[in-house]
């Protein structure tokens, strides 16, 4: 593998833009998702609007969202404001990293929020179990999301199989939530004087 000349990589920021032709530029934004280098990139000329990771897996054909959790920068208030930032910019479509266009945008990122407030409440509920048993209960939910929207044996295999990383999700939720009660824990005299 060659790498890339140091001259041809730029950092992105938000609200730097993007010239491409004599067509309006592309706008940046800056959604970590589960990472900090995470960005989106709107086309306010079509109103395509591609996530990456930020917004979750979306399998094509129709399946619902899913969220991607893994350590350390999992945060799902954080997720929830970028959502509703997306959102406000009226996208046409979304389009995920993995894998493909939802031309519902609107209801794609409601349903990207939705998603990982489930999987929180989920983790949350299962924290006292060891993570493997966490990790097959939010496996079992997910895979009976997709049977229920109407996907045969064959493809929840394909789907779990591409989806394989549930402990690294549940480490993800549950990194959060342990630092969210330690916060919580701390009183007025915890603080320096």
């Amino acid at each position: 593998m060659i790498p890339i000349a140091p001259d041809r990589i730029d950092s992105l920021y938000e609200g730097d833009t993007i010239p491409i032709g004599t067509s309006t530029p592309l706008q940046i934004l800056d959604t970590p998702g589960h990472a900090k280098h995470h960005v989106t990139i709107f086309d306010p000329e079509t109103g395509g609007m591609y996530v990456g990771d930020a917004a979750g897996l979306c399998y094509p054909h129709g399946h619902p969202i899913q969220p991607n959790t893994p350590p350390p920068e999992f945060d799902p208030h954080q997720l929830t404001g970028q959502f509703r930032r997306m959102a406000a910019l009226q996208p046409s479509f979304v389009g995920f990293a993995h894998f493909g266009p939802r031309h519902d945008a609107q209801q794609a990122l409601a349903e990207s929020e939705r998603r990982v407030w489930e999987w929180v409440d989920l983790i949350e509920a299962d924290r006292q179990l060891p993570l493997g048993e966490a990790a097959s209960h939010i496996q079992r939910a997910t895979l009976d999301l997709y049977r229920a929207g109407g996907a045969d044996e064959g493809e929840v295999s394909v789907l779990d199989e591409a989806s394989g990383l549930w402990e690294m999700h549940v480490t993800g939720v549950r990194r959060w939530l342990d630092q969210r009660d330690r916060r919580l824990a701390r009183t007025p005299t915890d603080s320096p004087t």
